[in-house]
Protein backbone atom coordinates (compact mmCIF):
# COMPACT_ATOMS: atom_id res chain seq x y z
CA UNK A 1 0.00 0.00 0.00
CA UNK A 2 1.42 3.05 -0.65
CA UNK A 3 0.57 6.84 0.16
CA UNK A 4 -0.17 9.91 -2.12
CA UNK A 5 -0.65 13.18 -1.69
CA UNK A 6 -3.30 15.16 -3.84
CA UNK A 7 -3.26 18.53 -4.01
CA UNK A 8 -2.03 19.46 -0.91
CA UNK A 9 -2.02 22.76 0.01
CA UNK A 10 -0.61 24.07 3.96
CA UNK A 11 0.63 27.09 5.68
CA UNK A 12 1.51 27.69 8.86
CA UNK A 13 -0.16 30.82 9.49
CA UNK A 14 -3.39 32.25 7.69
CA UNK A 15 -0.92 35.18 5.93
CA UNK A 16 2.01 32.96 5.28
CA UNK A 17 3.11 31.64 1.88
CA UNK A 18 2.52 28.56 1.75
CA UNK A 19 4.60 25.91 2.61
CA UNK A 20 2.89 23.20 -0.04
CA UNK A 21 0.76 24.75 -2.67
CA UNK A 22 -0.88 22.16 -5.06
CA UNK A 23 1.82 19.51 -4.31
CA UNK A 24 1.01 16.00 -5.26
CA UNK A 25 2.63 12.87 -5.36
CA UNK A 26 2.16 9.62 -5.29
CA UNK A 27 5.17 7.89 -3.25
CA UNK A 28 6.80 4.72 -4.72
CA UNK A 29 6.73 1.43 -2.91
CA UNK A 30 9.93 0.58 -0.88
CA UNK A 31 12.25 2.91 0.11
CA UNK A 32 12.22 6.45 -0.88
CA UNK A 33 14.26 9.47 -0.02
CA UNK A 34 13.16 12.85 0.28
CA UNK A 35 15.74 15.28 0.29
CA UNK A 36 15.75 19.34 -0.08
CA UNK A 37 17.51 22.30 1.72
CA UNK A 38 16.03 23.35 5.64
CA UNK A 39 12.59 24.84 5.03
CA UNK A 40 11.67 23.39 1.79
CA UNK A 41 8.67 21.40 3.99
CA UNK A 42 9.80 17.80 4.05
CA UNK A 43 9.07 17.55 7.94
CA UNK A 44 5.66 19.49 6.86
CA UNK A 45 4.60 16.89 4.21
CA UNK A 46 5.37 13.33 6.60
CA UNK A 47 3.46 15.36 9.43
CA UNK A 48 0.88 15.84 7.02
CA UNK A 49 1.04 12.02 5.85
CA UNK A 50 1.24 10.81 9.45
CA UNK A 51 -1.86 12.72 10.32
CA UNK A 52 -0.24 15.45 12.67
CA UNK A 53 -0.97 18.53 10.80
CA UNK A 54 -4.23 19.06 8.05
CA UNK A 55 -3.59 20.43 5.02
CA UNK A 56 -5.78 23.51 4.31
CA UNK A 57 -6.76 22.02 0.56
CA UNK A 58 -6.17 18.30 -0.72
CA UNK A 59 -6.06 15.04 0.46
CA UNK A 60 -4.21 12.18 1.69
CA UNK A 61 -4.73 8.87 1.12
CA UNK A 62 -3.04 5.42 2.28
CA UNK A 63 -4.37 2.92 -0.25
CA UNK A 64 -8.32 3.51 -0.10
CA UNK A 65 -7.76 4.83 3.34
CA UNK A 66 -8.28 8.49 3.99
CA UNK A 67 -7.77 10.27 7.91
CA UNK A 68 -10.11 12.67 7.16
CA UNK A 69 -13.07 10.26 7.49
CA UNK A 70 -14.02 9.52 10.98
CA UNK A 71 -14.88 5.84 10.22
CA UNK A 72 -11.38 5.40 8.39
CA UNK A 73 -9.02 7.63 10.96
CA UNK A 74 -7.94 4.83 13.58
CA UNK A 75 -6.98 2.62 10.42
CA UNK A 76 -4.85 5.02 8.59
CA UNK A 77 -3.24 5.65 11.59
CA UNK A 78 -2.61 2.54 12.85
CA UNK A 79 -1.11 1.35 9.49
CA UNK A 80 1.20 4.69 8.90
CA UNK A 81 4.78 4.87 11.14
CA UNK A 82 6.16 7.98 12.52
CA UNK A 83 9.44 8.69 13.94
CA UNK A 84 9.40 12.40 14.77
CA UNK A 85 13.23 14.28 14.56
CA UNK A 86 12.98 14.79 18.06
CA UNK A 87 11.78 12.92 20.84
CA UNK A 88 11.09 14.30 24.36
CA UNK A 89 10.53 11.68 27.03
CA UNK A 90 7.14 12.04 29.15
CA UNK A 91 8.42 13.30 32.47
CA UNK A 92 8.54 10.62 34.97
CA UNK A 93 8.14 7.36 32.39
CA UNK A 94 10.35 4.69 32.02
CA UNK A 95 11.62 3.56 28.69
CA UNK A 96 9.21 0.48 28.59
CA UNK A 97 6.46 2.87 29.96
CA UNK A 98 7.11 5.44 27.34
CA UNK A 99 7.00 2.48 24.40
CA UNK A 100 3.59 1.16 25.61
CA UNK A 101 2.56 5.02 26.11
CA UNK A 102 3.53 5.86 21.87
CA UNK A 103 1.60 2.17 21.47
CA UNK A 104 -1.74 2.38 23.26
CA UNK A 105 -1.89 6.25 21.36
CA UNK A 106 -1.24 4.27 18.06
CA UNK A 107 -4.60 2.20 19.29
CA UNK A 108 -3.56 -1.02 21.23
CA UNK A 109 -4.92 -1.82 24.65
CA UNK A 110 -3.46 -1.35 27.80
CA UNK A 111 -2.48 -4.55 27.68
CA UNK A 112 -0.98 -5.45 24.19
CA UNK A 113 0.87 -1.92 24.67
CA UNK A 114 2.50 -2.93 27.83
CA UNK A 115 3.42 -6.35 26.35
CA UNK A 116 4.32 -5.18 22.89
CA UNK A 117 6.48 -2.41 24.58
CA UNK A 118 8.68 -5.11 25.87
CA UNK A 119 9.01 -6.89 22.61
CA UNK A 120 10.13 -3.81 21.45
CA UNK A 121 12.57 -2.92 23.62
CA UNK A 122 14.09 -6.70 23.58
CA UNK A 123 14.22 -6.46 19.95
CA UNK A 124 16.54 -3.04 19.96
CA UNK A 125 18.38 -4.66 22.79
CA UNK A 126 16.71 -1.97 25.08
CA UNK A 127 15.38 -4.93 27.29
CA UNK A 128 17.84 -4.17 30.16
CA UNK A 129 17.29 -0.45 30.39
CA UNK A 130 13.40 -0.56 30.42
CA UNK A 131 12.80 0.30 34.21
CA UNK A 132 15.11 3.19 33.36
CA UNK A 133 13.65 6.87 33.22
CA UNK A 134 13.36 7.52 29.58
CA UNK A 135 14.86 11.28 30.14
CA UNK A 136 18.12 9.44 31.30
CA UNK A 137 18.82 7.37 27.89
CA UNK A 138 20.43 8.89 24.94
CA UNK A 139 19.42 9.63 21.99
CA UNK A 140 22.38 8.33 20.37
CA UNK A 141 24.18 4.97 19.74
CA UNK A 142 24.29 2.38 22.73
CA UNK A 143 26.88 1.13 23.85
CA UNK A 144 27.42 -2.48 25.43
Amino acid sequence: MSISFRGITFRYWRSASPVLDEFSWDVPMGRTVLLGPNGAGKTTLLSIGADLLRPKRGQVLLGNLNPRRRTQRGQYRRAVGWMPQQIRAVPGLTAREQVAYAGWLKGLSRSGAWESAAQALDRVGLRNLMDRKASELSGGSCEE
